[in-house]
């Protein structure tokens, strides 16, 4: 990596490293959410571009890679390799509490004037995301009117794994995130997920999650690192692609990416990405699954 003037995994194998991307000095030095989200937000680079250059997809824009293993992949042997997978690392989580205050903090600014506010986190297992964005401290700061911010504030997970659902103690619901209830219409102020790597058809469940999403302010985080990437696909992380095809996918699909913030690598953390997306005005192109 570094010896050919390469910052991180991502951009070895997608970018090529011909201009890697290096994070400042002010962001390196980040001691806290509110200064990771300040200096670490995307500087300009070919693939943060991609992000952030235009609101319109191209035709021509690279989406990202669906892995297909073992012939042709049936959607009980995805469900089956989705919930081994999950029962094997129920104690293990992705998310790491540094990117999770930095979310936090993002949704405290966004939504700054709400006193209720109702989110959904796809994947969360056991509900480590749910229980750490329920808790955090931003969220109950004072607003300059003296009133405290989203002091009505409920997030639900969702799990495909039985046995996930059953260890969260009534947090995580049972749900395959590509099909969402018909009543969640509009239901959610903000959606956030670490999974969409698993996804068999990332395109389908994001039109469903941005179906959900409140068509006036909501908001979609998404989380990402380079264990996200396409080198990184197999039997149960089918889907892969770089922060660009991440945002291109976003695109395709209705979304309007209004930041990225990329943390760095830590002795104790691996570097990672959030993107934060709204719906845009297009109109819904596509059938949204509902059970």
């Amino acid at each position: 990596g570094r010896a050919f003037g390469c910052w991180n995994v991502h951009f070895n194998y997608e970018v090529c490293c011909l201009t890697p991307f290096r994070p400042s000095e002010l962001c390196l030095r980040a001691r806290n959410a509110q200064e990771l989200l300040w200096h670490c937000r995307a500087r300009p680079h070919r693939e943060f571009d991609r992000c952030l250059g235009s609101d319109a997809w191209s035709g021509s824009d690279a989406t990202g890679t669906v892995g297909w293993f073992h012939g042709q992949l049936t959607y009980e042997k995805y469900v089956k390799a989705q919930r081994d997978k999950a029962d094997r690392e129920l104690n293990e989580t992705f998310a790491s509490m540094r990117a999770l205050d930095v979310v936090g903090e993002y949704l405290r600014r966004h939504f700054r004037t709400r006193t209720r506010l109702r989110g959904v986190c796809h994947g969360a297992k056991v509900g480590m995301e749910v229980n750490a964005l329920s808790r955090q401290p931003n969220h109950r700061r004072e607003g300059n009117d003296g009133a405290s911010f989203a002091d009505d504030l409920w997030i639900l997970g969702t799990d495909i794994s039985e046995e996930a659902v059953l260890k969260s103690k009534g947090q995580v619901m049972l749900m395959d995130f590509h099909m969402v209830y018909l009543d969640w219409q509009g239901a959610w102020d903000f959606v956030y997920s670490n999974t969409l790597d698993h996804s068999y058809e990332p395109g389908s469940a994001l039109l469903a999650w941005r179906w959900t999403i409140k068509g006036d302010d909501g908001l979609l985080v998404l989380h990402r690192s380079e264990f996200h990437s396409t080198i990184h696909i197999d039997a149960s992380d089918l889907y892969g692609g770089s922060v660009g095809d991440y945002c291109a996918l976003l695109r395709k699909v209705g979304f309007e990416v209004l930041d990225v913030v990329r943390l760095p690598r830590t002795a104790v953390h691996h570097e990672e990405d959030l993107i934060f997306a709204a719906r845009s005005s297009a109109a819904d192109l596509f059938e949204v699954q509902t059970v």
